[in-house]
């Protein structure tokens, strides 16, 4: 309010008394507005109103981006701090040109150096023409403000001889570089803040592909998690819809979310009917998930122990022929096995991209039993079972119905979904190397345009004047031709991904394409360069006909990502986000410098002045490259604010775009790179500070409880290990990160193949089956750690994901160590006492033959560049050979597997053979695969032919298979195994009561009675919700 009233004084009305003679330099509008300075007090208000117009523009439905609202708002501070100062500046000069009286002598400023004031004033004086005002302000703001920016040039500077001016400059220098503090703290304040959203986005997502690359997913999978991020960001930000909720007091959440699914709740079983207490208990145990197309949210047979409210999407409802019989929305999935405690009968899979609250069952049965309401669950259920048969048997119908019918098959070929050829899929290395060329060749065209327009005479074109020359002009038409070839591949070639579904058909492709950029590619395609050279427009206009092409840059983020993702499938390396962050930020200042230096250049090749920076510099007859570089130098310097101001800016035009590029390059290059390298640095000492304190803290608890030596030597030693091996990456963070179908078909791809065939489990169906999938939890064996061991107890099932694992069983010869005994385990082996006693109730007998496999040779097997290993396999026994560091045609290796006849008999006497190669990110490659039959007395060396994934021949290995009968001391004694690591060993865990506890949950859905298929409830909490 004491600004408001200062600022409404009419002060201005002294001018009118005050003679204007008695003011001298001022004349009576200078007068006037001294007076009127009391108006600035209002400047205080500029925030605030600032802020007022962007919350008005915001609730007209005009939505702002904040950060580059933050960043305007910074400029503006410089602008108005550099034009109070450059008047104040110029207003110093002139009262000492006036006072000195026509003095040379005494006339020490720095207006007069630079010839800006008559040398002998008058006062009032004649009226001074608009140029000169302008040329005044120009330079006095051009002084001001390569002071404020701490640019400095030193070209424009205080009268040695004027203490006024000096301590005024001494002054301003402080303010410069409090202001410039100011900019850094700010845009230190906005990378904070990006670093809460996009840039921990990003660093999530690099973590997410480092670990993708560690555990070898295939590219189907890989794209299925990025598509899935990039909705995540899309939609919430990147933070999962539970975190997002959890922010929220209990109560507002449960008010959000019954107003989000009231609808949904007044047709829920049970619920409907249920006080509002309760509901808003229920409300609070959601949790919010996004699926992607194609996504399955549960399958037949799969434990129904989830309610899921679709409330955004729509979902395909399927046979288990995988038969689409029905499309919903909005609308409640599995209600009749969830509240029925039994198998869903049908599988859901996301039609388009949808948001599902899921209801889980043990927290519906933790409500129900802590609000004391089990009689009354128990007494509704009986009372409208009819209700959830009906439901139940109207789908049972419609698909016993649809099975039955010829439009079954119809249908199910309408579902099968196949890659035409010749179509290129998004994840091919095809396409990441095209996307690396057309990077390539945009980045030349970013280059060559404003290079073009600046300098358009070519030293190749036969000298300074000559224009285009024709090797530019041929370079230029091989660009378009790659860019029309461009558009042609994206129209007919490159499938396309879109919110994490492939569209794989050319008509559908290449719809969404025209639909995106495909119009503005075609008009950024017409081949500018021949119509203008064809046109005889060989200088300027050249690079200004081809100016409308720069729109291609919209594609600089894909190219560069297929780019990355060359590079890191091409050589196993992933790069950091702060690497790519630190290349990005460069490359951009090393773009804004060329394209500042082409405009600096321009300016003055187009002035009509004799008078500017290329006449002043001595290259205005130099050659193009010359003037180039003075002009890259000069930029490089002005942006990067160290302002050596070896180069003169002479001219108003050159003045005023040297002022702008102060700014941009205070703002964007000097304090923006400050503020991105402070944010990356903290990042890493944060993570640096963090693991030092884990590894301090470990020694300090081990001393103070005097661990052994080598206990401690294994803590510090796995340490080390998740530090540098796996980048302190946590799978089962990871995997909890994910949607519930993603971390599904993670689990499914390491250990759905391994437990179906494994006797154990061969009871349950598939959808059944996924259900324990779902439960296994990520595993790490440190070295020398017995995973399973014969004759001590077992309760867990595991599958090897990746590592050094050996089996040994309970012979004697294994038991008194002899090394020959040990098998290495494959990738992908279930193990377990459980698995193994079911292994030989199957087979009726422990195994009492042996095949001795001698590998002798091997031929014609390309590596890539990874490290061969050979796996064996005679019916359901499997075993790998050790790791090969390089493949020569001598591979030498015994190896024993132990098999009972029913086996050998099942396997049709036949040894599959599988050449895989190790690489060290996690993937293991296809080299070679065959097959090789084998008699009872076979010594004869066998020639077996390899053929790699796609049918081709890929070499020969040579081997000899020997059957005999197993010496007494080498007989198993038990189905039990010991399973030794031998380094860090990562595999998938699960207890075996899970297993128990399906079958149970199997068993009392086949019940009659529907209140007999109600779970045992654990026991009461003793704190209720």
């Amino acid at each position: 309010i004491k600004g408001h009233v200062l600022a409404f004084l009419p002060l201005e009305i002294i001018a009118v008394i005050v003679p204007t003679t008695s003011m001298c330099p001022l004349w009576t509008m200078q007068v006037v507005s001294l007076f009127r300075l009391n108006k600035l007090f209002r400047l205080s208000e500029i925030g605030t109103l600032l802020n007022q117009v962007e919350t008005s523009v915001s609730k007209a439905g005009m939505k702002l981006p904040r950060n580059q609202l933050r960043v305007s708002k910074l400029i503006m501070v410089i602008l108005i701090s550099a034009h109070l100062v450059g008047c104040l500046f110029f207003m110093i000069a002139n009262f000492n040109q006036h006072a000195s009286g026509g003095d040379e002598s005494a006339q020490n400023n720095w207006a007069n150096t630079e010839g800006l004031l008559d040398a002998v004033p008058t006062c009032p004086g004649e009226a001074v023409d608009a140029n000169t005002i302008w040329q005044r302000y120009v330079t006095a703001m051009y002084w001001a403000m390569a002071t404020v920016t701490t640019v400095g040039y030193g070209d424009v500077t205080a009268n040695e001889n004027s203490t006024a001016e000096i301590i005024f400059s001494t002054f301003v220098l402080v303010i410069g570089t409090a202001i410039y503090t100011l900019v850094i703290a700010l845009l230190e304040d906005i990378v904070a803040q990006l670093d809460v959203t996009s840039t921990l986005y990003e660093t999530k997502l690099n973590a997410v592909e480092l670990y993708m690359g560690m555990q070898g997913l295939p590219e189907d999978i890989k794209l299925k998690i990025t598509a899935y991020y990039e909705n995540l960001w899309r939609h919430q930000l990147g933070i999962k819809g539970g975190k997002i909720l959890k922010y929220l007091p209990r109560s507002l959440r449960s008010d959000l979310l019954f107003e989000t699914l009231s609808p949904l709740l007044q047709q829920t079983f049970f619920l409907k009917d249920c006080s509002a207490d309760f509901v808003a208990s229920i409300l609070r145990t959601l949790s919010l998930e996004l699926y992607l197309a194609d996504d399955v949210i549960f399958q037949e047979g799969e434990r129904g122990d989830k309610l899921s409210f679709l409330f955004r999407g729509e979902v395909d409802l399927l046979t288990s022929s995988n038969v689409k019989f029905k499309t919903v929305a909005d609308c409640l999935l599995g209600e009749s096995s969830f509240f029925g405690f039994e198998p869903y009968i049908c599988t859901a899979k996301a039609a388009t991209v949808c948001e599902l609250f899921h209801l889980d069952m043990k927290k519906f049965l933790d409500n129900i039993r802590d609000n004391h309401l089990l009689e009354r669950f128990a007494s509704y259920l009986e009372c409208n079972e009819k209700s959830l048969a009906k439901s139940k048997g109207d789908i049972v119908k419609m698909i016993k119905n649809l099975n039955s019918s010829k439009m079954a098959k119809m249908l199910n070929m309408a579902e099968i979904r196949t890659t035409p050829n010749g179509v290129i899929l998004p994840n091919s290395a095809i396409r990441q190397a095209w996307d690396t060329a057309a990077l390539f060749f945009l980045m030349v065209l970013v280059f060559k345009i404003p290079y073009q327009i600046s300098f358009p005479s070519s030293d190749n074109g036969g000298g300074d004047g000559g224009g285009i020359g024709l090797g530019q002009f041929i370079v230029d038409c091989i660009i378009d031709l790659f860019f029309v070839a461009d558009i042609y591949a994206k129209v007919a070639l490159f499938a396309k991904m879109k919110d994490g579904v492939l569209f794989a058909t050319p008509k559908i492709f290449r719809k969404l394409y025209f639909q995106g950029a495909g119009r503005m590619d075609i008009v950024s395609a017409v081949p500018a360069s021949l119509v203008s050279y064809l046109m005889g427009r060989r200088g300027r206009a050249y690079g200004l006909l081809r100016l409308f092409q720069l729109v291609r840059t919209r594609h600089l983020g894909p190219y560069l990502d297929d780019a990355i993702e060359l590079y890191a499938t091409k050589t196993g390396k992933a790069l950091s986000t702060a690497f790519l962050r630190i290349a990005q930020m460069f490359l951009g200042v090393l773009l804004l410098c060329h394209y500042c230096a082409c405009i600096f250049h321009l300016i003055a090749d187009v002035s009509s002045s004799p008078s500017n920076w290329l006449v002043e510099d001595g290259t205005a007859g130099e050659r193009v490259g010359v003037k180039y570089l003075r002009a890259f130098y000069w930029s490089l310097y002005t942006t990067s604010t160290i302002g050596y101001g070896s180069i003169s800016v002479i001219s108003i035009g050159e003045r005023l775009f040297a002022m702008a590029t102060m700014v941009v390059g205070a703002v964007i290059c000097d304090a923006g790179i400050t503020a991105v390298l402070t944010s990356i640095i903290i990042r890493k000492d944060t993570q640096a500070s963090t693991n030092n304190r884990r590894i301090q803290c470990s020694k300090s608890y081990m001393r103070s409880n005097l661990v052994n030596d080598d206990i401690r030597q294994k803590v510090l030693g796995y340490h080390s290990y998740a530090d540098t091996q796996l980048h302190n990456i946590d799978e089962a963070t990871v995997l909890q990160d994910l949607s519930p179908s993603l971390h599904g078909q993670v689990l499914a791809h390491f250990c759905f193949k391994p437990m179906r065939t494994t006797p154990l489990l061969e009871d349950f169906s598939d959808g059944a089956l996924m259900s324990l999938v779902k439960l296994m939890k990520p595993y790490v064996a440190i070295p020398g750690e017995r995973i399973v061991e014969a004759g001590k107890e077992c309760n867990a099932i595991f599958v090897l994901q990746r590592g050094w694992c050996t089996i040994a069983d309970s012979s004697i010869g294994s038991s008194s160590g002899m090394e020959e005994e040990t098998v290495h385990v494959p990738i992908g082996t279930i193990v377990g006492h459980e698995v193994t006693k079911a292994r030989e109730e199957s087979d009726g007998c422990l195994p009492t033959f042996g095949l001795k496999i001698e590998i002798i040779e091997a031929h014609g097997v390309k590596s890539k560049n990874s490290s061969p290993y050979m796996i064996l396999e005679c019916g359901s026994v499997t075993c790998r050979t050790s790791i090969k560091k390089n493949l020569n045609s001598r591979w030498q290796e015994t190896v024993v597997l132990k098999v009972v006849q029913s086996e050998v008999d099942r396997s049709g006497k036949t040894i599959s053979i599988t050449i895989n190669g190790w690489r060290r990110d996690g993937a293991h490659r296809l080299l070679g695969s065959g097959q090789m039959k084998f008699g009872r007395e076979d010594t004869e060396l066998h020639t077996v032919s390899l053929t790699d994934a796609f049918g081709k021949r890929a070499g020969t290995v040579n081997l000899r298979v020997k059957k005999y009968k197993l010496p007494k001391h080498e007989v198993p004694t038990s189905h039990e195994q010991t399973v030794t690591a031998h380094g860090y060993c990562h595999l998938y865990r699960m207890e075996t009561f899970e297993i128990s506890r399906l079958r149970d949950y199997l068993s009392r859905s086949k019940q009659v009675a529907l209140l007999h298929q109600i779970p045992l409830l654990p026991p009461c909490r003793s704190t209720p919700v």
